[in-house]
């Protein structure tokens, strides 16, 4: 007795079932493979995503010390700024005169009095 085919259709002959029973491990070869391309595929996606998000972090690294540096130039000017007025205003008041120690202070030496140094010999 043949068995009906699939949903109740016409029954399955045997010439059929014997194709099919025969072309099953090779349409199983071709299943697998395809199978194969497609992970290798994922992990070539997941691959490339790793890639690029490394590169924007990188990208984001760079920008980043790019930023410090910026800002390290911006402290660096007012501090150099801040001591070209500071020398200004000790050159300033040593021309007028107004404080005698601020030929120490703008030379960077202290001055000792000839009193207080060692006699010579």
């Amino acid at each position: 007795m043949e068995s009906l085919g699939e949903l109740g259709g016409p029954p399955i002959s045997r010439f059929i079932r014997m194709a099919e029973d025969s072309t099953r491990p090779a349409f199983q070869t071709l299943e697998s493979m395809v199978q194969a391309f497609g992970s290798v595929s994922f992990m070539m996606e997941s691959t490339f995503h790793a890639v690029y998000n490394t590169f924007r972090a990188v990208m984001g690294v760079a920008e980043h010390l790019g930023r410090m540096r910026a800002v390290f130039g911006q402290v660096l000017s007012t501090v150099a700024i801040y001591r070209f007025l500071l020398w200004a205003y000790r050159k300033f008041l040593y021309i007028l005169g107004e404080n005698r120690s601020a030929l120490e202070v703008f030379s960077g030496r202290v001055l000792i009095p000839l009193c207080l140094q060692p006699p010579r010999l």
